[in-house]
């Protein structure tokens, strides 16, 4: 897997957009992006992203993914919690 620093390749140029809100595109696959001007920061859509990650076919399966992931993290985030 690449590192994220080389996750975006292309930026598209979406009519209506702003300059700081765009796709960017990962392995020809879209994912959601917004940049906050205070932090100087770049948000990613997670289920976007899980979406490239899993291959998944539609955004209902990385929905889910993502999902059940969070599910899952939560779980063994309590448990570590505990020790």
């Amino acid at each position: 897997m690449q590192s994220a620093g080389f996750w975006i390749n292309y930026v598209e140029n979406i009519e209506g957009m702003s300059d700081l809100e765009k796709i960017q595109l990962f392995e020809n696959k879209k994912v959601r992006t917004a940049w906050d001007e205070e932090k100087q920061e770049w948000f990613f859509s997670i289920v976007d992203v899980c979406g490239v990650l899993t291959e998944s076919k539609d955004y209902n399966t990385a929905r889910k993914y993502w999902n059940k992931l969070k599910n899952v993290l939560a779980i063994a985030w309590f448990h570590l919690r505990k020790r």
